[in-house]
């Protein structure tokens, strides 16, 4: 199987055609954010979606950057590229469109420091040398702002949300945690080893599309969440439905 980059998007109350703000987000097993980039676009969604796929998919076979620049790949383009081989959760949320009376880049750099996505601070992937090595940068966990970033964390929680907004899926309660369904298939494994563990999240289908168990230990918003659950349905669909 040829190795491919997935992701999921984050889009909520965005016009995904007008001019806009996203960041990308790598997670690591224990949900940790271990890579964070701030970027700007003047054409909606078309950059995120379609640019960083098509050249992460390059890098990821080998293939220069272009004919004429062959090592032209960015810091993000190395970072989500050793995510995918990892099989780290990687996302990109549009945060918020920009107004034709701003200045863009004034409001991308604005975001940037918000997440702590500069060179010098966090875990960024903004901000960085041409020259530097990307395996020479230390991830650091960066702290954004604590409205931006919280969501269900217990295991009732991240349950009654689950069945909340995803009620076709058949719940089954397991001795440490819950299972969801789409029929036979198992779509999500919610688990606590105790009450004061944290709750991992097993990504059933991902697991199975990639051959290897993904888990991760949950830190994201309840945004976050709801697409990440989209996403593993969508595999399911394109796949194994």
């Amino acid at each position: 199987m040829t190795q491919t980059m997935q992701y999921f998007v984050v889009s909520d109350d965005v016009d995904v055609k007008s001019s806009l703000i996203y960041i990308w987000k790598i997670r690591d097993f224990s949900g940790a954010v271990v890579g964070c980039y701030v970027g700007k676009s003047k054409n909606g969604e078309k950059r995120p979606r379609g640019h960083y796929k098509r050249n992460v998919d390059k890098l990821l076979k080998g293939l220069p950057y272009r004919a004429g620049n062959p090592h032209g790949y960015r810091r993000v383009h190395h970072a989500l590229a050793q995510a995918a081989r990892a099989g780290h959760i990687i996302s990109v949320t549009y945060l918020r469109n920009v107004q034709p009376h701003e200045d863009i880049s004034d409001v991308e750099k604005h975001y940037i420091r918000q997440y702590g996505c500069d060179a010098e601070d966090g875990i960024g992937l903004n901000g960085r040398s041409k020259t530097e090595k990307p395996s020479a940068v230390e991830f650091k966990q960066a702290t954004a702002p604590a409205s931006l970033d919280k969501g269900a964390s217990t295991l009732s929680q991240i349950r009654d949300f689950v069945e909340k907004n995803f009620q076709h899926l058949l719940p089954k309660q397991l001795s440490h945690g819950y299972a969801f369904y789409v029929g036979q298939t198992r779509i999500l494994r919610l688990s606590q080893s105790g009450p004061k563990a944290k709750v991992r999240l097993k990504l059933a289908i991902s697991s199975r599309y990639r051959g290897r168990e993904i888990e991760i230990v949950w830190a994201g918003t309840d945004l976050e969440l709801k697409h990440l659950i989209d996403s593993e349905l969508l595999l399911h669909r394109e796949h194994y439905a």
